[in-house]
């Protein structure tokens, strides 16, 4: 087989069409009103699924992980320093603007990690992020060693991701690991990051998937296929939906109009228009009554914190895994659970809703935060503050920028001060 064109934009390998289309990597985070810069990460809740008594069985069990109720919270006058804006990552690490504009990192006490000399950031996986010079290329930078392992001199690179990233040398695709070293030997004519122990890759004789020791452990035929999620990959020809296992055999094939990809045992499809669930025993869990939004499915119709969003009649609510209503579909739009916390908006404000359906406070936000550590940031009468997963208010204090918190520490800009400020949780 030729070599194909190199694909500088991540579309390689993704499924065409609108109902067949791969994970964005989109900020949920944050309200649309601050999103300054790229993502942040948050702390996801783990789903805790049960048997559906009324259909078919869905055998996957999860904790449901809690964080601690935060009491309080203290702003220091410690100052990072002279920034335009802070913005949080994730451990206790945060991205950082010179008033330039320039990106760099720095931990939660103000420590220099990465100068403010690069025009953009990627999340942080396995302790490596994906940075950008001013050339518009990429390279990753190691937060725990403090140093560049791949030196920003290449047109595309993927996150990280089970240890491993990805990049474009100009020729081929190879794969590194954290500390910089080639985690395979073998270079390939396309490549994707690894996801459920497998990566999609183009090489001699076709497509298919190698571990990570870089050995060809399935080849596909199909005219398109994704990335392994729960043990299964959606695939797509001219005749079929449907799920390969890691044996590289067809398990399941659907009789639908569109497939997503499994998460904690569970994958919505759609049928005439509507949006149901399947579990990996290709049992309907949940029948489609939903209707479909104008979002991305992969993204907003699956589970978190054992939750989901649905949408009817226009309007946003949540469902558990036995396809119950847990939050009546009042909302125009909903962002999926964090913390077990989920942020919804109505008539252009934004509240919070537990996922147990408890309204934690009213939409009376003009921009709100998902939760992180516990604490969300919002905004009202134009002034940032913070509040608990109780809907309390941790300082009288009013801010004019703010960012979440990690590691127990936020930065926030007091009124006329143009200064950012450290902010920790009280133990």
């Amino acid at each position: 087989m030729k070599k194909r064109d190199f694909l500088k934009t991540a579309g390689i390998f993704i499924l065409a069409g609108m109902l067949i289309v791969s994970c964005s990597d989109k900020d949920d985070s944050k309200t649309p009103e601050k999103d300054k810069t790229e993502q942040t990460d948050t702390e996801k809740g783990n789903d805790k699924t049960e048997k559906d008594e009324s259909n078919a069985s869905n055998d996957f069990t999860f904790e449901i992980k809690e964080t601690p109720l935060v009491e309080s919270i203290t702003v220091t006058d410690i100052s990072p320093g002279d920034y335009y804006g802070i913005y949080s990552m994730s451990d206790g690490i945060f991205a950082m603007a010179s008033q330039e504009l320039s990106i760099g990192l720095m931990d939660k006490d103000g420590n220099i990690l990465m100068p403010c000399e690069y025009s953009t950031r990627r999340k942080i996986h396995d302790g490596v992020t994906a940075v950008r010079n001013d050339m518009g290329l990429w390279g990753y930078f190691n937060v725990n060693e403090k140093r560049f392992i791949l030196e920003c001199k290449y047109d595309s690179v993927t996150d990280f991701s089970e240890g491993i990233g990805c990049y474009f040398d100009g020729e081929y695709f190879r794969y590194i690991n954290t500390d910089g070293t080639p985690a395979i030997d073998d270079v390939f004519y396309e490549a994707v990051a690894f996801s459920d122990g497998l990566a999609r890759v183009l090489y001699d004789d076709g497509f298919g998937y190698i571990d990570k020791t870089g050995e060809l452990v399935i080849s596909s035929d199909y005219v398109d296929f994704d990335d392994f999620h729960d043990g299964f990959a959606r695939v797509h020809d001219e005749s079929v939906f449907g799920y390969m296992d890691k044996t590289g055999t067809l398990k399941y094939s659907m009789n639908c109009d569109g497939i997503y990809n499994f998460k904690d045992g569970l994958a919505a499809f759609v049928k005439d228009k509507k949006v149901g669930y399947i579990n990996t025993k290709g049992e309907v869990v949940i029948d489609p009554v939903y209707d479909i939004p104008n979002q991305n499915l992969d993204e907003y119709f699956r589970f978190e914190c054992g939750v989901a969003p649905i949408m009817k009649d226009g309007k946003y609510g949540f469902i558990n895994t036995k396809g119950e209503i847990v939050v009546e579909p009042l909302y125009d739009l909903a962002y999926y659970a964090v913390e077990n916390i989920i942020r919804v908006q109505k008539d252009g404000l934004y509240g919070y809703v537990g996922t147990d359906g408890t309204v934690i406070t009213d939409c009376i936000f003009k921009e709100a935060s998902a939760f992180s550590e516990g604490v969300a940031y919002v905004m009202k009468d134009d002034r940032y503050y913070f509040i608990n997963k109780e809907g309390k208010e941790l300082t009288s204090e009013r801010f004019d920028d703010v960012c979440n918190f990690t590691g127990g520490t936020a930065f926030v800009v007091k009124p006329d001060t143009f200064t950012w400020t450290k902010v920790i949780i009280d133990k």
